[in-house]
């Protein structure tokens, strides 16, 4: 089923539009291969993450016998976790995650054990507001490992708590251009939690 829909996407969205897929982790070493193999033929870019992370032996036997690259996202949590993850070549990609990692500091260590492996890098998000949305591009911005971005968690939100830092139009991400991260509280939000602490 998941190689019928992946096929399904590409068909519609034509042949040059970059895909990757995601498994989060949703496959023993055996089926990732299966599915991977399935899908030689439908132009993706990279799959991420197709075992459960804390099995680095399956990612690397899948990542050396896999047709498609292999990105490493929940198996990325310590800058310690990228140097095994390099050294055992388990992978051809990081996905670097600022909240998962612990911040910026231990997000561009990682990079910078990813650049001396000549790995490239992906920043991502989890769901979260336009401040750590606004300090994943930042980050991606300064580092030249960095090739891809998905920095769009905070689309979901049903009010956002900040404004500026980013905009997102389209699959287009701009920075702000005013100081530190660009963010200010949005004034609706302090409003509201003002009168939440007069109500008490």
């Amino acid at each position: 089923l998941d190689v019928k829909r992946v096929h399904a996407i590409r068909a519609a969205v034509g042949p040059t539009f970059p895909l990757h897929v995601d498994a989060n982790q949703g496959y023993g070493r055996e089926g990732a291969l299966r599915v991977l193999l399935a899908l030689a033929g439908a132009g993706i870019d990279f799959a991420e993450q197709p075992v459960p992370a804390e099995d680095t032996e399956s990612l690397q036997w899948v990542s050396d016998h896999s047709p498609i690259p292999i990105t490493a996202d929940e198996a990325v949590h310590t800058p310690e976790d990228a140097l095994a993850l390099v050294r055992s070549h388990a992978c051809s990609m990081l996905n670097v995650k600022l909240q998962k990692v612990g911040g910026i500091s231990r997000a561009l260590d990682i990079l910078a054990i990813a650049r001396a492996a000549g790995i490239p890098c992906m920043i991502g998000c989890m769901t979260e507001t336009p401040v750590g949305i606004a300090a994943g591009a930042h980050v991606a911005l300064g580092s030249p490992v960095v090739t891809h971005v998905d920095l769009d968690g905070c689309i979901d939100l049903a009010f956002q708590p900040t404004t500026g830092g980013v905009e997102i139009r389209g699959d287009q991400l701009t920075v702000s251009d005013r100081p530190g991260l660009g963010v200010e509280l949005n004034d609706e939000y302090r409003n509201h939690f003002a009168n939440q602490e007069a109500l008490q």
